[in-house]
């Protein structure tokens, strides 16, 4: 029984001090995070020819650089202005 105590005590001072909830929260939020990249993923793949058909010629003809390409993209696949950021 003092390990089931021992545990139940340890969760206890984690709930208190917000730990696990700083922990689920970090697991939300990388969750979310790979949910959107695949979503993302796939609007590309269907749109490939579409949208970002000629961001693909401009990064091919190295006339915009891929991090900027990419916000571009990630702007008409969402439907919203995303900007670059360094």
């Amino acid at each position: 029984m003092a390990l089931r105590e021992a545990i139940d005590a340890h969760r206890a001072a984690l709930d208190a001090s917000g730990a696990i909830a700083a922990r689920r929260a970090e697991i939300n939020e990388r969750r979310l995070l790979l949910a959107s990249e695949e979503a993302l993923r796939r609007s590309f793949a269907r749109q490939r020819d579409g949208h970002v058909a000629g961001l693909l010629a401009e990064l091919n003809e190295r006339t915009v650089e891929s991090a900027r390409g990419g916000a571009s993209a990630c702007s008409k696949l969402c439907g919203r202005r995303i900007t670059h950021e360094r």
